[in-house]
């Protein structure tokens, strides 16, 4: 690798480490806050198989309270049925833009996660019945 090229693989990682910080701190990609209510659900593994899931309700409420809670609804269902795999894939394929050598990873993902829904047909993972007792 050149001096060129690792001085462009460099940025790179820093543009996009300040965008995700960015993000963090509630600005989008314009660097305007975005100041709309989210409901955040996020999924964390570790090597061990522990998995995390952590909800983040909104600090406040506003008049569409109701359709924050109908469109969380919604990413639920789509979660359970697995209409959002093309983003997920699309986001793993992303991080390579992070870092290069994250690629044969997010490769190795996508294949490993292929060979588990093969394993376990169409088998909903989540089944909201259940949660509800």
């Amino acid at each position: 690798m050149t001096d060129e090229e690792r001085e462009k693989t460099e940025i790179q990682r820093n543009a996009e480490a300040i965008k995700e910080y960015m993000q963090l701190l509630g600005f989008d990609e314009r660097g305007e806050t975005n100041s709309r209510p989210k409901f955040t659900l996020s999924f964390s593994v570790d090597e061990l198989g522990t998995v995390d899931v952590e909800v983040i309700w909104p600090d406040e409420k506003n008049e569409k309270h109701l359709e924050l809670i109908k469109t969380s609804a919604n990413l639920l269902y789509s979660i359970n049925s697995g209409s959002l795999k093309s983003l997920v894939v699309e986001a793993i394929q992303n991080t390579k833009n992070l870092d290069p050598e994250l690629l044969q990873d997010a490769q190795k993902l996508i294949k490993y996660w292929s060979i588990v829904e093969k394993k376990y047909s169409s088998e909903p993972c989540v089944k909201p019945r259940d949660t509800l007792t």
